[in-house]
């Protein structure tokens, strides 16, 4: 048996009773944090759980199979911070499980695409979720511009996940060296965005601002801070008061 149990993205007091559950039956607790970086302390976990935890890559999770291996003969939970189906292979995972006749049983948790709502913009009103990797020397993307374009041309807002340790600065100079290159004037010191940082915590924090003013704020660069940025499109009324009296 499998359980796979989401961590939620705040720290630890976002399992379930359900998942706290699954784990006390757990035979062995496997865990990843590479699809989602935690602020949760592998030891506090462990002391929660009452046993060892193994934490696992990529490899260990997509390659080597040792959870599947488990989970045939044993029950094991899996940790996943945020909500356990957020990534693409936590799903591929489950069709692997459902092959081999391996029984699972999913605990959601909190994720970021449904706390982002917390900005104040409808969920019903995004678009396609666009992610923003570092740029190398040789390596600048231009499609989290394209796909935030297309999102702007059907009046959907973007919420744009950026890579694990970018601050909101770096983001957004990344996207204003791509609007040069494209110049398809979808970005301007004036534009208005929305800069999430730990959402859900409690050292949350949303601004919302031109990019000329948030590039002048004092972001943290912590490890463990998680930032993301919302581009609006056009604001309903209700999004504009919540905006001018929350944020």
């Amino acid at each position: 048996m499998l359980y796979m149990i989401g961590l939620g993205i705040s720290g630890i007091g976002d399992i379930t009773l359900k998942g706290a559950e699954m784990l006390g039956k757990s035979d062995a607790i496997f865990m990843e944090e590479y699809t989602c970086p935690l602020n949760i302390k592998l030891k506090d976990l462990e002391k929660l759980t009452g046993k060892k935890i193994t934490l696992l890559d990529r490899k260990g999770v997509e390659e080597d199979n040792n959870i599947l291996k488990n989970a045939s003969k044993k029950d094991i939970a899996f940790l996943v911070g945020g909500d356990p189906l957020s990534a693409t292979t936590h799903k591929e995972l489950l069709i692997e499980a459902k092959q081999k006749n391996i029984k699972y049983t999913i605990i959601h948790s909190s994720s970021i695409f449904s706390a982002v709502a917390e900005c104040g913009l409808e969920l019903y009103n995004f678009g396609k979720t666009v992610s923003l990797p570092f740029f190398a020397r040789n390596f600048t993307p231009q499609s989290p511009y394209e796909n935030i374009e297309k999102n702007k041309a059907n009046n959907l807002h973007t919420l744009l996940l950026l890579d694990i340790g970018m601050d909101v600065k770096t983001a957004i100079n990344q996207l204003m060296k791509i609007e040069k290159q494209i110049k398809h004037n979808l970005f301007t010191s004036k534009s208005m965005l929305i800069a999430c940082k730990n959402i859900g915590s409690d050292d949350s924090g949303i601004k919302y601002d031109t990019i000329e003013n948030l590039l002048k704020m004092p972001f943290s660069n912590k490890q463990n801070t998680l930032y993301c940025l919302v581009i609006p499109a056009k604001l309903n009324f209700k999004e504009k008061e919540y905006l001018s009296v929350v944020v």
